[in-house]
This record gives structure tokens, C-alpha cells and sequence, in this order.
């Protein structure tokens, strides 16, 4: 993988992929809002205003070879970190770095095996 030069800067595919989520969320809705509630082009309707309601769209997202948006890798930042801190009030003392990157690849190897045993259900499970 180049780590300098212009591909380096170029966004991984899974952060494309996680930035578009919200739009591809967001315009079927929008097509039914002016479809059966008569919302005008541009307008909000019910059913984007109800979309809008939960909040922003978290973009998690892996791609084929297991690799993970940025939205996915702060999860697990956040997760371990979690973990490390309940740990450490269950001891009585702080956690090290150490025992957070075991934690950390632990979540990233589930995660990992989750992502390739859907994977390849999808593909055995394809029509011919």
C-alpha cells in the first residue's frame, strides 16, 4: 500500500462508501414523501422528517476484504475503551495501554471474522 504520494490521500472505499449512506437513506424517502404526501421538490415530509428524527447516520461500514470505515475503527476505539475503564474500577487500578491493545484486537478480530463468515455466506448463497 503507498503511504505517500497522491493515492495515499485518496479516501478508502468504505469512507466513500459511509459518507454516502445518509443520501442513499434519504432520497428513496424523500421520492415517496412527494409521491403519496405531495411534499414539494426540495421540501421535508414526513418520512424524511421521521428519518431525520433518529439523528445522524452513523457510517459503519466494511468492505470486502475486512477493512473498516473510520466510523467503524472509532467504535471499537470507543468500545475498548469502555472495557479497559470498567476493568480497571473492577481492580481498584487504571488499565495499561498493553491490556487495551489486547482488548482492541480482540474486537477487531471478531469483527473481522463476522465480516468475512457473512461475506462469503452471500456469496454461496447467490443465485447461479
Amino acid at each position: 500500500y503507498p503511504r505517500s504520494g497522491r493515492s495515499a490521500r485518496k479516501k478508502k472505499g468504505v469512507d466513500r462508501r459511509s459518507q454516502g449512506l445518509a443520501g442513499e437513506y434519504r432520497r428513496p424517502l424523500a421520492a415517496l414523501d412527494t409521491r403519496y404526501y405531495g411534499t414539494q421538490q426540495g421540501g421535508v415530509g414526513p418520512l424524511v422528517r421521521r428519518l431525520d428524527s433518529y439523528g445522524q447516520l452513523q457510517g459503519l461500514v466494511i468492505g470486502a476484504f475486512q477493512e473498516g470505515s473510520k466510523g467503524l475503527h472509532s467504535l471499537l476505539d470507543t468500545l475498548a475503551e469502555s472495557q479497559i475503564k470498567a476493568k480497571g474500577l473492577a481492580r481498584g487500578r487504571e488499565g495499561s495501554t498493553q491490556e487495551r491493545s489486547t482488548i482492541l484486537s480482540g474486537f477487531r478480530r471478531e469483527q473481522s471474522m463476522a465480516a468475512a463468515k457473512a461475506y462469503s455466506a452471500c456469496l454461496l448463497d447467490r443465485p447461479e
